[in-house]
């Protein structure tokens, strides 16, 4: 299905993952469950390549990222038959950024849901999945802390069971399953903003699906966007607008690096609105500390 075909919902957060990574997100549908279009899931194609080394289109043998479905009325971060991704995920995860998801996209759901592989119930009862469902959020969250300082969340994920043999997969473990609800009613998202909003809110831990990287390879994607553009590579330290009495020297030290705005960690994009070419003296200086878009940004 082309994009100009995509529903509504799909489209905008198609394109609100895209403007988040700063290049072009995918959709695949679920074709091989359901024929009708209804199921799709929409990434970022460099989780495919992680996980199986084969181009972004590959459909072959696991699903992750963005879920939507239009039968059940749904928007979920999934990961599924993913094991090297779900390694990253759970050696990355903080707790703090699953329950800061939950809160701040709550205005999107009627009810909250968490299902995930889990440790301690293999071990108790052989049960692969624990889950938590409820109407209330304050009722939610007490479930997740409880369940978190009993067994430490990150901890219990993705414990190592037996594959079934029912699938067409060669894989002898299982145990890479994590659904989170985001959004449900679709009609909640009512507009383009709703799906930013959310991709948004999301990229901390949509971010730890990704390998730690040293800063001069995590900036490799921003760099290529500003000399895409043909920004003329030069430090433009002095283009930044001071809002405090903060001074600093405008002598510049150091090779040019491209500079995130808002800084990746905290959800920036590497998208060119969101870069800045500074040499690496003030780019040191002003990491965290600057905030706006490209060609208007002040120092916090």
């Amino acid at each position: 299905m082309k994009t100009k075909q995509l529903p509504k919902v799909c489209k905008w957060i198609l394109d609100a993952l895209s403007i988040q990574l700063g290049r072009k997100a995918c959709v695949r549908w679920v074709s091989n469950i359901s024929e009708t279009n209804s199921e799709c899931y929409i990434y970022d194609p460099v989780w495919s390549f992680a996980q199986r080394g084969t181009p972004g289109g590959s459909r072959s043998g696991y699903r992750i990222g963005l879920y939507l479905n239009m039968q059940t009325d749904v928007l979920e971060f999934r990961l599924l038959h993913a094991p090297k991704l779900a390694k990253l995920f759970k050696n990355h995860i903080l707790f703090d950024e699953i329950t800061n998801a939950i809160i701040l996209t709550a205005r999107y759901r009627d009810s909250h849901s968490i299902l995930f592989s889990s440790r301690s119930t293999w071990k108790k009862c052989k049960n692969q999945f624990y889950s938590i469902h409820e109407s209330s959020l304050k009722d939610f969250l007490c479930d997740l802390k409880e369940f978190n300082e009993k067994h430490d969340f990150a901890k219990d994920l993705f414990p190592k069971i037996p594959c079934s043999g029912k699938g067409i997969l060669k894989d002898v473990i299982a145990g890479h399953t994590f659904y989170l609800a985001l959004a449900s009613p679709l009609r909640r998202i009512k507009k383009f903003s709703d799906a930013k909003f959310i991709i948004k809110t999301i990229w901390p831990l949509l971010s730890n699906l990704y390998p730690e990287e040293p800063i001069k390879q995590r900036i490799a994607s921003l760099r290529r966007n500003l000399s895409n553009a043909k920004i003329t590579k030069q430090c433009e330290f002095s283009t930044i607008v001071f809002k405090t009495k903060n001074r600093i020297s405008p002598a510049c030290k150091g090779a040019i690096q491209a500079a995130h705005i808002r800084p990746w960690a905290k959800g920036g994009s590497d998208a060119v609105k969101n870069g800045i070419w500074l040499c690496e003296h003030h780019h040191r200086i002003t990491e965290g500390r600057i905030k706006g878009v490209r060609g208007k940004v002040i120092f916090k």
